[in-house]
């Protein structure tokens, strides 16, 4: 939870202990409420920035046809914000995971989430305060472009591609591939 600390004191080491502990921003009494308000406008603005990236970076495919691709880079407010630390390595044991364990038709968000070691509800927070998309969202779309990447490859049959990827049954890969990708994998 973003914390933005109001406080009397204002020595330098006061400032930055607060900042230390994970707070956002640091503001000494008095304060006027528009600034306050500005303040806090701006780390909004801030944070739908840097999950407009993550989604950019964790959702968008090369194998989307370009006008799709395109259209939700219009639709998004793209930055190159650093994310914390923390942010950065919840996310690259999220895609380790994923990448390990997504041919398991068992595999789910609920999985993921014990995996991670958090309950389900907080992780589906975490990640879709981070994403703007569900942990189930982001497996799907992985499935399904590693079965793109399997189709490229010569004397691949789509009933077992659809298996290797965690599908157990056929017409829901097929539902799933034709909405994401327009068109059916046998074209």
């Amino acid at each position: 939870i973003p914390i933005i600390l109001q406080t009397s004191l204002t020595s330098q080491s006061s400032e930055a202990m607060g900042l230390q502990a994970g707070a956002i921003d640091y503001i000494n009494k008095p304060i006027s409420t528009p600034l306050l308000k500005s303040k806090i406008k701006n780390h909004l603005e801030a944070s739908k920035r840097v999950a407009s990236y993550i989604e950019k970076q964790l959702i968008r495919s090369k194998y989307i046809p370009a006008e799709l691709n395109e259209q939700a880079e219009n639709n998004s407010l793209l930055t190159t914000e650093k994310l914390s630390s923390a942010d950065a390595q919840f996310i690259q044991n999220f895609k380790d995971i994923v990448a390990e364990h997504y041919t398991d038709s068992q595999f789910n968000a609920e999985v993921l989430a014990s995996k991670i070691g958090m309950s389900r509800s907080a992780f589906y927070r975490k990640f879709k305060a981070l994403t703007n998309h569900s942990p189930a969202e982001y497996i799907k779309n992985y499935r399904l472009d590693c079965a793109v990447e399997m189709l490229l490859e010569q004397g691949c049959v789509i009933n077992n591609i659809a298996e290797k990827i965690g599908y157990a049954e056929l017409s829901p890969f097929y539902r799933a591939f034709k909405k994401r990708f327009l068109c059916t994998p046998a074209e």
